[in-house]
């Protein structure tokens, strides 16, 4: 779809409960999830682009609806994407703290790594093919030792950057 046009998400509940709250999933009495509306929201959008409007209809049982639901709705909804937002920060946070102490250990060991296959490189160590499998086997382990920090300081973050991207895509909806 170009920008600019009319997204439509259609969500079917049997209460109005189940927009913040999983249902139990009861397969033999035709209860086939068990994410909750807002999930289910957050899962269809997430991979869409949100540059244009997005429409959003509950389905109800005619039970379920009375005055001011909509306006109880819109207010819940702002709240809780106010609370996630907020635990994606705190999320955010820690990955960044953890991230950046096993990148401190993680150089060190790639340094360590990079000294010892230095070491057996001076030393020649047996024959030519044995000396280049342990210096080369010894500096992609260092290597390797990076690869847990830079996951959590970059592609970790991923996740939820557009999480926060999509649920501040709902609050202001």
């Amino acid at each position: 779809m170009a920008g600019g046009q009319q997204d439509e998400l259609l969500l079917t509940l049997r209460n109005i409960n189940e927009l913040f709250v999983p249902p139990v999933l009861d397969p033999l009495n035709g209860q086939f999830h068990s994410m909750s509306g807002i999930d289910q929201i957050l899962v269809k959008l997430r991979p869409r682009t949100l540059d244009r409007t997005s429409h959003l209809t509950i389905l109800l049982p005619p039970d379920q609806l009375d005055d001011g639901l909509e306006e109880r709705c819109k207010y819940a909804t702002r709240g809780f994407c106010a609370d996630r937002l907020q635990a994606i920060d705190l999320d955010k946070a820690q990955l960044n703290r953890q991230g950046f102490k096993e990148l401190k250990l993680g150089l060190l060991f790639l340094a360590i790594c990079l000294m010892v296959s230095g070491s057996i490189a001076a030393q020649n160590w047996g024959p030519e093919l044995l000396s280049t499998f342990l210096i080369e086997g010894v500096v992609i382990v260092g290597w390797i030792a990076l690869w847990h920090p830079v996951d959590l300081l970059l592609f970790s973050r991923w996740t939820l950057v557009r999480d926060q991207r999509v649920l501040r895509h709902i609050r202001a909806a």
